[in-house]
This record gives structure tokens, sequence and C-alpha cells, in this order.
């Protein structure tokens, strides 16, 4: 069963590479956020906003620029380099979601082809392809399911402050999945969960650290995003 899925992700990943250089596009978006990992890593400017959404006056986190600016330093401002850094990134998760599915259900199975129809996916395949904020999210989100089933099976502190920490950093990805939040007492209810002081205040530290620099930007301007 690890060899299939090791044959479906080889498939995933030459498909991936292949195709790359044909459908990566570089528009008004690449360029803005290339400019601004430059001025990070070339110039010290240190950003606290991130892109801009549909909404006037309301920002993505700034996580990403500062993401960004590692493959672009390292690969000298070449575009296609940063391509396949995020390519290969995308597929290093792969290993986080097996786990997770096979923790789920224990069955060789059911991880080989959940994983090979994930990698081959068009979503997945898409995001391979996209040099653009809302990548970060199909990153952290494994994580993040990871973290809420080891606390769904079992309450701590330390899985509490993790799934903080992963939701922060879904948000950063991009504000939209603020929303997600709204899920968190359908969680309790469902699964019949505690609610502790102790595990409430861990994620709260974690989701502020992950969050805190849309929490500078609203203290310097003024609760705009607000």
């Amino acid at each position: 069963y690890l060899a299939v899925a090791a044959i479906g992700v080889l498939i995933a990943f030459i498909e991936s590479v292949i195709f790359l250089p044909k459908q990566l596009f570089f528009y008004f978006d690449q360029a803005r956020d290339a400019f601004s990992a430059y001025g990070i890593w070339h110039n010290f400017h240190l950003p606290i906003l991130g892109p801009m959404t549909d909404i006037s006056g309301l920002f993505h986190g700034v996580l990403w620029y500062y993401f960004l600016a590692i493959p672009y330093a390292l690969g000298n401002n070449n575009f296609y380099f940063t391509g396949y850094f995020l390519l290969i990134l995308l597929f290093l998760t792969l290993p986080v979601c097996g786990y997770l599915v096979h923790r789920l259900f224990n069955n060789f199975t059911i991880t080989a082809i959940a994983v090979t129809l994930y990698a081959l996916s068009p979503l997945f395949q898409l995001s391979t392809r996209w040099v653009s904020n809302p990548v970060l999210s199909l990153v952290a989100t494994p994580f993040l399911l990871l973290f809420l089933w080891r606390y769904i099976s079992k309450q701590n502190a330390k899985d509490a402050i993790l799934i903080g920490l992963a939701y922060g950093l879904l948000i950063q990805s991009n504000f939209a999945f603020v929303f997600f939040l709204t899920l968190l007492p359908i969680y309790f209810l469902v699964f019949k969960l505690k609610l502790k002081f102790t595990e409430i205040t861990f994620f709260a530290i974690g989701l502020l650290l992950a969050l805190s620099t849309y929490i500078l930007a609203e203290i310097k301007f003024r609760g705009r995003g607000v």
C-alpha cells in the first residue's frame, strides 16, 4: 500500500513539475508580492500589512511576504525558483496528511487512496503552480487538522496552543478563513468536550501570537481593519 501511495504521489509530482513552467503566471499580485518580499530581504523594510483583500482597507496576513522573501532571496529573485520551492513544500505536507488519515482509519488502503487522490486533486495541483498567499493555507491545514484530532482524542493544553497557532496561520494566509473559528463551538458540542479555562487560555495565546501582526496593524492604523 505504501508503494501504491508512493507511485501515486510520484505521478502527481511529475505532473506538477512538467506543467509548472507553462502554467506559472506572473501577474499584478505576483509582482506586488515580489516587490514586498524583495524589500524585506534586500532593504530590510518590515511591513505589517499583507496583500489587500476585496474589501477596501482590509488586508490578508503579512506572513506571506516574509515567507516569500526566503525563496526569492535563495533564488536571487528568480520567480521560477520560487514556484518550485512552493511546489516542493506542498508535497512535503503529504506525509502529515497520510499520518492523519492512517490514525483516523487505521487502514493502509484508505491512507494510500486518500493521499493519492489529494496529491492528484485539482485544488492541490493548482496550488503547486500558483504563487499567491492562499497557498499557505494548504501548508497550515494538515497540521491544524492533526492537532484538532489529537485534541478531540485527548484534551490537553499543548494541543490547544498548537491549534491556536495553526488557526492563526490559516487566517494569515487568507483573512476569510477567520470564519472557521465559528466552528469551534460545534466541535465541543458534537464531540462532547469539556470547557477548561487553562486550555482555552492556551488556545487564545497561540491564536493571538499567530495573529499578532493583525493586532499591530490595528494599533498602528487606529482600527482601520475593524
